[in-house]
């Protein structure tokens, strides 16, 4: 059965893995854990669509259990990922570069948004978008081209 967690969002989009599909059933089970985190993800999700004028936005990781996280080529241990805090997406119809300073220019409503950072790497380009859990966490936002050094942008 499909688990709506919001409007646009379900469980199965954020805990999915095209490259690896071997792995997702168990991601899944793993995944029913971190149930609360994943719900105020889809919210955080939503909220930046909206911001984005109602972009359709592709999801290409949410919640990875260990395994696939290796499998997907993450050497973070404590990776947001793992406990279904973080999404990599890509707007449909607009550059992730646009979507960042549209998100960058809103950062006063996106008060449940912990990190939003640019990734380019390995040719490959997305928006890592983090849910804070403590309301008291900073909202920040970066730049990184290798997934290892991260400059703030203010």
């Amino acid at each position: 059965m499909k688990k709506e967690f919001s409007k646009f969002f379900s469980f199965d989009e954020l805990t999915n893995s095209v490259d690896h599909p071997e792995l997702v059933h168990q991601n899944r089970i793993d995944a029913e854990v971190y149930l609360a985190s994943g719900i105020k993800l889809s919210f955080l999700l939503e909220l930046i669509r909206k911001l984005l004028g109602n972009e359709r936005i592709t999801t290409s990781s949410g919640f990875r259990n260990p395994e696939l996280n290796k499998a997907v080529g993450s050497k973070a241990k404590s990776s947001s990922h793992l406990v279904f805090k973080a999404a990599d997406q890509i707007p449909s119809h607009m550059t992730v570069q646009k979507a960042f300073n549209i998100l960058l220019a809103n950062r006063d409503k996106l008060q449940s948004m912990r990190k939003c950072i640019i990734e380019k790497v390995g040719g490959k380009i997305w928006l890592h978008i983090q849910v804070k859990l403590v309301p008291s966490e900073p909202t920040q936002f970066f730049t990184t081209t290798d997934g290892k050094t991260y400059t703030e942008v203010k």
